[in-house]
């Protein structure tokens, strides 16, 4: 009779635990971003759906920083800026689509910043870089801006293995403000579909 309690009071935990286990699951899932925000606190981050804004968007003011957009866009409607990174280091955001503000991601008093697999397009300056050192950007999408693809205030930006819309080297370096290394650049679209599957280059294998 013991036996059989104590295998009850086992089985029991072991239910108690599965539960605690689904609940603190669920608990990181909310913690997804879903409309613009200030993110002023270390730690991984994920967009959980496409976000439409009418002012600045996503404002990361914390050191050690991982924004991953899932390949999710981020969209204005003209104005203002998408993504803004202000006076934080040790920052990543990868797989951001921002379009269509008046400045797709700025980074501003940091340090340490890398931006890969995003898409900066057709906003009026893809990329702005102030105040800013070891910035580096990788395997993104960076064109069809219509003032600049990057306005670089700094001494120098590395922005090298990026897709600029063209592979004409006096055509990229006309889209380009200061003093910006762009080659070598890719030659294919990360968020293009060369192979009309449904799916973008990035996530095609």
């Amino acid at each position: 009779m013991g036996i059989i309690k104590n295998n009850n009071v086992q089985k029991t935990r072991i239910f108690v635990l599965f539960l605690l286990i689904i609940i603190a699951g669920a608990s990181v899932l909310a913690d997804g971003i879903t409309q613009c925000t200030q993110i002023n606190s270390p730690g991984t981050y994920y967009l959980s759906n496409d976000i439409a804004s009418v002012d600045d968007c996503i404002v990361i003011s914390s050191s050690n920083v991982t924004l991953d957009c899932g390949y999710l866009g981020i969209h204005g409607v003209g104005n203002s800026t998408g993504i803004t990174v202000m006076n934080a280091g040790d920052v990543v955001i990868q797989g951001c689509s921002i379009t269509n503000f008046s400045t797709g991601v700025s980074i501003e008093n940091s340090n340490n910043v890398l931006i890969m697999q995003s898409r900066m397009s057709d906003n009026k300056i893809g990329l702005l870089l102030n105040s800013t050192s070891a910035v580096s950007t990788n395997n993104n999408t960076i064109s069809s801006n219509s003032q600049f693809n990057v306005k670089n205030l700094d001494v120098q930006a590395d922005a090298t293995y990026d897709y600029w819309g063209s592979t004409n080297n006096a055509t990229i370096a006309s889209t380009m403000s200061g003093n910006v290394l762009f080659n070598p650049f890719l030659t294919q679209d990360p968020y293009g579909d060369t192979d009309n599957d449904g799916i973008i280059n990035a996530l095609d294998n």
